[in-house]
C-alpha cells in the first residue's frame, strides 16, 4: 500500500477574492493490492491507449505553456486553477481503477516532454504532527511569496508515504530500523517548470527548514546548491555512508574512483 498527496497551489483562487491555501483541494491517490477473491477487471489495451493519449496531450500542453508561465509568473494562479480542473474532471476522475502494479505506481507517461525543476526530501515518518509541520513550511513560503507577487512554486507539492529501504544511499534508509528508523518514510517534493524565477532561493529556504525537521534530500534530484547540505547528509546518514564506503572498498570494483564525481566526493568526505 502507498498513499500519495498532491497540492497544486492556487487551485481554488478563481472562486475567492483573497487567496486562502486552506480552500485549495488536495488530490489523494491510494494504491492497494486487490484482495484474494476480489472480482478484478484490469483495464486492457484500449484503456491504456486512451490514457497514454491524454497524458501525451497534457504533457505537450504543459511543454508549450512553460515558456509563457516562466516569462509571466502572474498567470500562475489562473494556470493552476485550469490545470487542476482538467486533472480532476478529465485526466484522473474520482473512483477506483484496477491496474497492474507498474502502471499504478508510474501513472504518468511522457513526463520527459515537459522538463521540471524538482527538489525532494525524505523524512523518517514518526507521527502526523511531523507531517503537518513539513507541509506548512511550503504553504507558508508560497503565501509569503504570493504577497510579493512572486510564484517560485508553480506546479505542485507532492507527498508520498511508504516503507523504508535497504539501499544504503537511498534517503528512505533513514526509516530502516537498522539505523533506528520507524520503518516508514515520508517523501515530499516541490516541482516547478524550468526557468522559474526565484526557484533556487525558494528551495534553499524550504530545505533549511526541512533540514531542521530531520529530512535528507533525494540524491537523484536537486540539492547540491543548499547551504551546508553535505555536512547535514553525512551527519544524518553516517552509518549508511560509512557502510557504503566500506563495501565499495571491499568489492574492489572501483579502485581508482572512476565512478566518483565531485558531488559524491564531497558527500563521502573523500
Amino acid at each position: 500500500m502507498s498513499v500519495e498527496m498532491f497540492w497544486f497551489p492556487f487551485n481554488s483562487e478563481r472562486t475567492q477574492v483573497a487567496y486562502k491555501p486552506e480552500d485549495d483541494e488536495v488530490w489523494i491517490r491510494v494504491i492497494n493490492k486487490a484482495g484474494n477473491g476480489e472480482n478484478v477487471d484490469i483495464k486492457q489495451k484500449d484503456y491504456y491507449n486512451r490514457k497514454d493519449l491524454i497524458d501525451l496531450i497534457s504533457e505537450e500542453s504543459l511543454y508549450l505553456m512553460s515558456p509563457t508561465l516562466a516569462e509571466k509568473p502572474s498567470i500562475t494562479p489562473l494556470f493552476s486553477w485550469i490545470s487542476f480542473a482538467m486533472l480532476k474532471n478529465l485526466i484522473y476522475p474520482t473512483g477506483p481503477i484496477y491496474q497492474q502494479l507498474p502502471n499504478a505506481v508510474h501513472f504518468r507517461q511522457n513526463i520527459r516532454m515537459a522538463p521540471m525543476y524538482d527538489m525532494e526530501f525524505a523524512f523518517d515518518l514518526k507521527n502526523y504532527q511531523q507531517v503537518k509541520k513539513i507541509i506548512e513550511v511550503v504553504v507558508l513560503k508560497v503565501q509569503h511569496y504570493k504577497e510579493k507577487g512572486e510564484y517560485p512554486l508553480n506546479i505542485a507539492l507532492e507527498m508520498r508515504m511508504m516503507g523504508y529501504s535497504d539501499a544504503l544511499l537511498c534517503p528512505a534508509s533513514i526509516g530502516n530500523p537498522d539505523y533506528n528508523g520507524s520503518r516508514h518514510v515520508l517523501f515530499v517534493e516541490v516541482v516547478s517548470i524550468v526557468h522559474t524565477d526565484g526557484w533556487e532561493k525558494f528551495c534553499k529556504e524550504v530545505a533549511l527548514e526541512w533540514m531542521k525537521l530531520d529530512g535528507v534530500p533525494h540524491l537523484a534530484k536537486q540539492w547540491d546548491f543548499i547551504p551546508g547540505i553535505n555536512k547535514h547528509i553525512y551527519e544524518r546518514m553516517t552509518g549508511q555512508i560509512d557502510e557504503f564506503k566500506e563495501q565499495l572498498k571491499k568489492s574492489e570494483c572501483d579502485p581508482e574512483g572512476m565512478f566518483l564525481n565531485e558531488t559524491l566526493k564531497k558527500l563521502f568526505q573523500l
